[in-house]
């Protein structure tokens, strides 16, 4: 899994809540409101994996050697 792409939809929703204002009453305001936007994304970005074992045991057949070493149950 490449982070790269985490990390810049993380980048991309602060950047689409802070460009609706244009200005900020002060550095605190502005540092509530981006903590604000990581609480929500925090819920939104921990939601489980649909079918995980049916998943895991998938993929533990057509990658037999990477998976089986690193096995979830």
């Amino acid at each position: 899994m490449y982070t790269t792409n985490t990390v810049e939809g993380h980048h991309h929703q602060l950047r689409k809540v802070t460009k609706t204002r244009s200005a900020f009453s002060s550095v605190v305001a502005l540092q509530k409101l981006i903590y604000l936007t990581i609480q929500n994304l925090h819920i939104k970005w921990e939601t489980t994996t649909y079918n995980w074992k049916e998943l895991i045991n998938l993929f533990s057949i057509i990658f037999e050697d990477r998976i089986n070493s690193y096995r979830f149950d």
